[in-house]
């Protein structure tokens, strides 16, 4: 059985890389204008946040922000990023918190007031992003905040 499962994972290696060099272009070849540009996806930030000065500043011009509506949403972002740090953080100390009264064995009381609090800060972090959204919707068309969520979602994947 375990012959089988080397080999198998011998052969999807071999295709997966076959796969990978099939489209690659030979080594001092110009690439096409097409392949220079920059791609959708290279907008997306992991999570889908937008906060890094770079890449906020990328996304505004994504947008077709400029001038004061692009330091509103600038703003914005940052004003949000530093209110969900702070959220997050919690929760991840919480959630470490739980993992530990789980792996000691604390009794059903103690883990469900852990996970009330648990989900008290996600309810928190869910409010964090909610006020961004409403924000982002004053400064935003309507059309340029489903193109941001949309560049949101994708960047979550």
């Amino acid at each position: 059985m375990q012959i089988i499962r080397t080999m198998a994972i011998l052969i999807v290696s071999v295709v997966l890389f076959a796969a990978g060099t099939v489209g690659a272009q030979p080594s001092g070849s110009p690439a096409s204008d097409q392949d220079r540009a920059v791609p959708e996806k290279a907008l997306r930030v992991s999570g889908g946040e937008v906060y890094k000065a770079k890449e906020a500043g990328q996304v505004a011009s994504r947008l077709g922000l400029e001038g004061k509506d692009k330091e509103r949403f600038l703003k914005t972002l940052a004003r949000h990023k530093e209110n969900k740090k702070g959220a997050k953080q919690k929760l991840k100390g919480l959630m470490a918190s739980l993992r530990e009264g789980m792996k000691k064995g604390a009794p059903d009381k103690e883990i469900s007031s852990l996970l009330d609090k648990v989900n008290d800060a996600y309810d928190r972090l869910d409010a964090i992003r909610k006020s961004e959204r409403q924000d982002l919707g004053n400064i935003l068309t309507p059309r340029q905040h489903a193109k941001l969520l949309l560049m949101s979602v994708r960047g979550r994947r």
